[in-house]
């Protein structure tokens, strides 16, 4: 979502996992996540949301994010969390 405006669309799913970077320059991750989980409402659908930031910040459920993992991303964080929001960990 790096550069879209608060108007803009969000570009068409379906996704399997949305990685959202939290300090993002236009709109940060925790306003991004709102609205999409605004859009999803009247689908009853709900992406997984993976947070990214260099901040230690685990306040990400209450933003609608539902995995948190600390930056610099690692391959093996990102596996594990793929693993726990599948149920499979």
């Amino acid at each position: 979502m790096l550069g879209l405006k608060r108007n803009d669309p969000i570009p068409n799913p379906p996704y399997d996992y949305i990685l959202m970077d939290c300090q993002m320059p236009v709109m940060d991750g925790f306003e991004a996540t709102r609205r999409i989980r605004e859009i999803e409402k009247p689908f009853g659908v709900r992406i997984p949301i993976i947070a990214l930031s260099a901040d230690i910040d685990r306040s990400t459920s209450v933003t609608g994010m539902d995995f948190y993992i600390e930056k610099p991303l690692r391959k093996e964080h990102l596996h594990e969390a793929i693993r726990i929001l599948n149920g499979k960990e």
